[in-house]
């Protein structure tokens, strides 16, 4: 398996052999029972990635003494994924992300299951404090919402994700940003389904929160272009200025997941077809004619 972020040969050897260690379960002296499921693991392995195990393998107590951690509440499948990453830094989802940074599967159906499995594997990475785990679910999470395409995804398998994104994420969670985000950007499909309704009715503080992101992208301004000659007035990061045709509003940078991002494009202005405009990494800028491209 490839080590993420690097082709360096010496360390894909060492992650192989991590890898490998993990499948032939050689050396093992750690049982982790969940379920009907028995994952033999090294200790020196799991401990240092998470404090749970780390804390559970010292001492006295019962599970250093026999060798056995059984974790009675959780997902086999799930912590089979949070085992893999211990060992390789990754886990498969049966995604291919491409050079746009959106997750591609051969279906939706397996898009839908690879986003839940991100939730579930982020909320055991939560439980279990287990190092760059979170941060891995994130990048994951954020990558199949950019792939997302409307006409192959239900309406109803997106509200299921943000029901499991509430219920299995804290306040805080960089997951409910970028689940918000998402359905704020396409509050026109979400509204006119009756399932999202009755959601958003059961979490009135993302209804408040998705009301106040609206209020700010319905805002006016004056069009920035200098070489706009028709009217002046410009729909702030939704509409862009209808005058100016082939250009940009460069009232703000963002990302996939609708979040501004540093930078000043106030007083820049480039063809909407630019590669600064679409092709750098997540930085796109609002459109006219097609003001939510990246949605």
């Amino acid at each position: 398996m490839d080590l993420p972020g690097t082709t360096d040969a010496p360390q894909q050897a060492l992650m192989g052999g991590m890898s490998s260690l993990q499948i032939s379960e050689e050396y093992s002296d750690l049982i982790i029972v969940c379920g009907d499921n028995e994952f033999k693991v090294h200790r020196a392995i799991i401990c240092p990635r998470s404090s749970f195990f780390n804390t559970a393998c010292k001492g006295d107590f019962k599970e250093a003494i026999t060798g056995r951690v059984e974790l009675k509440e959780d997902d086999p499948a799930v912590i089979k994924k949070v085992i893999d990453y211990m060992y390789t830094l990754d886990y498969e989802d049966g995604s291919r992300v491409g050079s746009d940074h959106r997750a591609v599967f051969g279906n939706a159906k397996q898009g839908v299951y690879a986003i839940r499995l991100a939730i579930s594997v982020n909320a055991a990475a939560d439980k279990y404090d287990v190092k760059g785990l979170k941060e891995l679910t994130c990048q994951k999470f954020g990558q199949i919402l950019r792939g997302i395409r409307w006409g192959d995804w239900k309406v109803d398998d997106f509200v299921t994700v943000m029901q499991e994104v509430s219920e299995k994420t804290r306040p805080k969670d960089t997951m409910r940003g970028m689940a918000k985000a998402k359905a704020g950007r396409n509050l026109d499909k979400l509204m006119a389904n009756a399932s999202f309704c009755a959601f958003l009715g059961k979490e009135p503080e993302l209804a408040i929160d998705l009301l106040r992101d609206c209020s700010k992208f319905a805002s006016e301004d004056n069009c920035r272009n200098p070489d706009c000659s028709a009217t002046r007035t410009a729909r702030v990061a939704v509409d862009g200025c209808h005058s100016c045709t082939d250009k940009a509003y460069g009232i703000g940078v963002y990302d996939d997941e609708g979040i501004q991002l540093p930078g000043d494009w106030d007083n820049g202005w480039g063809s909407a077809n630019s590669p600064s405009a679409h092709r750098n990494n997540y930085w796109i800028i609002v459109t006219p004619g097609d003001p939510r491209t990246w949605g």
